[in-house]
This record gives structure tokens, sequence and C-alpha cells, in this order.
């Protein structure tokens, strides 16, 4: 997981969370390190700018552990960031990390890989670090 402080914007696609459904009882690998902030429009007729990809500089930290995954349940209700949480956008909770923070999630196994952004606090079950 790589990890930055600061608003950002994600993409969401259709589906992407049933592929965090795959991974969501895995281990993962978290590497805290800066990504800079996404571009915004600053004239209201102008489409705003489409997200950029994620440049990780070297990683701070690196984290080994298991992550938690809630889903239909929690859908709509507010996150403790207040945010109100989509079970389709990419977000996770951290216990400590300041919201808006943003994670690379590393299946360790088979290499896949989904960027996050910290909009909760969690998990509380022992031995989940995400």
């Amino acid at each position: 997981m790589i990890c930055s402080s600061g608003k950002v914007g994600l993409n969401r696609k259709k589906g992407t969370r049933h592929e965090m459904k795959r991974i969501s009882p895995l281990f993962v690998l978290l590497a805290a390190g800066f990504i800079s902030d996404g571009l915004r429009c600053s004239h209201p007729h102008v489409a705003p700018p489409r997200p950029r990809a994620y440049a990780a500089r070297r990683p701070i930290r690196v984290y080994h552990g298991k992550a938690s995954y809630y889903g239909g349940d929690f859908h709509g209700r507010k996150t403790a960031s207040g945010e109100v949480f989509d079970q389709h956008g990419l977000t996770a909770a951290h216990k400590t990390w300041p919201f808006g923070t943003v994670c690379r999630v590393i299946h360790r196994r088979n290499g896949k890989a989904v960027i996050v952004r910290i909009n909760d606090r969690g998990p509380f079950i022992q031995g989940r670090i995400l």
C-alpha cells in the first residue's frame, strides 16, 4: 500500500468493488510514500481533468497484514470522515492515518493492486491493518 495525505479523486469503474471482494481476505503490502494531488479545473465552463495516474516515490514504510472488507450493509451511511460510504468507491479505513491518505493495496500472491483513499476509521478486528 502506498500512502500520501491529501484529497484526491479516484476513478470509479463499475465492478471494481467486486474485484475488491475477491482480494478482501488477503495479505496486503503497504508502503507509505508521497503522491501528488490531481489537478483541478479553475473554469466552471471547462470539464475538470481526468484523474492522473498516481506516481509513487520511494516507500517510506511497508506493512504486511490482512485487510477487511465491508460493503452493502454500510452503503449510504456516513463514514468517520463525514463522507457517505459508497460500496462501489475505492475507499478504506485505517485506525490512525489521516483522511485523504492514498494507499496502494497489493495482493501478495497474484500481484493485483488497487489504489484506495482512507475515509473511515477501523478495522476493529484483531490482526487487520486496513
